[in-house]
């Protein structure tokens, strides 16, 4: 081949060569994102819709079908499957694998917007999102403890500080927040009073969103300036709902204290988080979907560093646990197996061929070989996974063996 007689011919252009592999494939294994697995998008979105109190053949009927009938005209459509339960319809919408998923995201989107028109009132906003099988997970899982706040006091502390730095870190697409403390106002309605007053209780809860809103009046405009007019009905204290007239009885004014009793209490809470029995707020950190494991876990892990310092005294932020620190693990195992797989392989061939010189021919082949091959890697895109390391692990007896016929010819 005209490699070996240019190479045979020009040695030190040879070893010039072959130390520019080396560099460029030492600067592109720097430049490698590191992942668990190779990222594989398969093209499927998924519709999301809450009817809260709905029976499932309710949701089928006024959710369900009319979300499959918009989204069946969709080009590239492959299959609509959906389930409808009490209270949720979920919708999944698979494509064929030649499709643009970008064009076809945008695609459901719109057909969403225009469905949307005719659900019930009490159906919520549907949620549109993308099939991310690596995303199931949190990246990393946090806790924020202490001995000494109360349950209201650390949730406003989980909420107003740690979540919102969180959210920040780049690469953080969602921070899903557990077991908090949070504060609502309960009306107790009488019924023996409703009675008295022939008033139901959809009615109060009318004439409740009636009082407490803010209202626009409108303009008020003169030769040299413009006021707006605004009436401002939402009230800042809890006590004053008891004084709000939600009703009318000829010219007697219902007050919400007159049909029942109005407290000021804490939720039932919908979660509970805790880290060796001792209450906490627990935080679950999701990564964008392009985002790389190992770069997102570490850069909230220092914004956790960076929260830690601004705590008041008796407050614990702990990490309790770290995707990137078992993705990072893991490929660590494999390098080192790659690198005594490697050694094992030279020693081998000295048995065999029991020529120092021989031997060395060969095994230089390998890290030539392998640290070239990173830039293979970064050019078409690839990282440092499960899938391309063990391909690297397995190449190394192909690359010992082809070594070993040219040195024998």
């Amino acid at each position: 081949m005209w490699i070996t007689r240019v190479s045979i011919a020009n040695p030190v252009f040879a070893t010039m060569v072959m130390v520019a592999l080396c560099v460029l494939g030492l600067f592109s294994y720097a430049r490698l994102g590191v992942e668990q697995l190779p990222d594989v998008q398969p093209p499927v979105a998924f519709i999301d819709v809450a009817y809260p109190g709905a029976s499932p053949e309710a949701v089928e009927r006024e959710v369900t079908k009319p979300v499959e009938e918009g989204l069946n005209s969709i080009a590239g459509i492959k299959r609509i499957s959906s389930r409808s339960f009490e209270g949720r319809s979920q919708t999944s919408v698979e494509f064929t694998l030649d499709a643009d998923m970008a064009r076809a995201m945008q695609d459901v989107r719109d057909r969403m917007a225009v469905v949307q028109g005719v659900f019930p009132k009490d159906a919520k906003t549907p949620t549109v999102a993308r099939f991310n099988n690596d995303n199931s997970s949190p990246v990393i899982v946090a806790a924020l403890m202490s001995d000494t706040l109360s349950a209201r006091d650390l949730s406003i502390l989980a909420d107003q500080t740690v979540a919102r730095r969180l959210q920040r870190v780049e690469g953080v697409a969602n921070v899903e927040v557990n077991g908090l403390a949070r504060r609502e106002v309960r009306i107790d309605l009488d019924p023996e009073r409703l009675r008295t007053y022939a008033i139901t209780p959809a009615q109060v809860a009318a004439g409740l969103r009636e009082a407490h809103s803010d209202q626009p009046v409108g303009l008020l405009s003169d030769a040299t300036q413009d006021a707006i007019l605004r009436v401002e009905g939402r009230l800042a204290d809890p006590r004053q709902f008891a004084e709000l007239v939600v009703a009318q009885r000829g010219n007697l004014p219902l007050r919400l204290g007159d049909l029942g009793t109005v407290v000021e209490r804490e939720r039932e809470p919908d979660s509970v988080a805790r880290v060796n029995g001792q209450r906490a707020v627990n935080f679950n950190v999701f990564k964008q979907q392009d985002a790389n494991t190992v770069a997102t876990g570490e850069a909230v892990k220092g914004a956790l560093d960076e929260v830690r310092k601004t705590l008041p005294a008796g407050v614990e932020l702990r990490l309790v646990y770290a995707n990137s620190d078992f993705v990072k693990g893991s490929l660590q195992g494999l390098q080192h197996t790659l690198v005594e797989g490697a050694l094992l392989t030279v020693a081998i061939v000295f048995l065999f061929l029991h020529s120092w010189r021989s031997t060395v021919i060969t095994g230089l082949t390998l890290p030539i070989a392998v640290i070239a091959s990173f830039i293979a890697v970064n050019a078409f895109g690839f990282t440092l996974n499960f899938m391309t390391m063990m391909a690297l692990s397995l190449c190394i007896g192909l690359l010992i063996d082809d070594a070993i016929v040219v040195r024998e010819n």
